[in-house]
């Protein structure tokens, strides 16, 4: 769940990036598509420390080593905002990816199975978001 926790910060920080610094024609899209991107991850990374690691009797990571490492993944966002999209599909993609491994590889509750399949989904519909601006 670390890594879940590591790519949903480094999401949030990218497209929080992205809604800063967007310009052009497309500005106000781009802006409201990254505001909506980064939109209930603060509350899955709630749901995970609290039900995952606090309702399992276990300390919830260090919020220093946790932004230390999402830090490590989040690109520098550029003016060409294409590219800064694609940055931030991958990171969506790969979060997907971790979603996925964790449900296979983790001991899991009936609960931990339902937080992780509403952050696979809402992940899965932004990714497809992200896809529809770069298509």
């Amino acid at each position: 769940m670390f890594n879940i926790l590591v790519y949903l910060i480094a999401i949030q920080k990218t497209a929080k990036g992205i809604h800063y610094l967007c310009h052009g024609d497309s500005f106000f899209s781009d802006h409201l598509l990254a505001d909506r991107i980064q939109e209930d991850i603060d509350d899955f990374v709630d749901e995970i420390q609290e039900n995952y690691y606090l309702g399992k009797e276990e300390d919830a990571p260090q919020q220093a080593q946790l932004l230390a490492s999402a830090g490590a993944l989040v690109p520098e966002i550029t003016e060409d905002m294409t590219e800064s999209f694609k940055a931030l599909d991958r990171l969506l993609l790969s979060c997907v990816n971790e979603v996925e491994t964790a449900s296979k590889l983790e001991a899991t509750t009936v609960g931990d199975a339902d937080l992780l399949g509403r952050i696979c989904s809402d992940i899965q519909k932004k990714h497809g978001f992200v896809w529809r601006r770069l298509k």
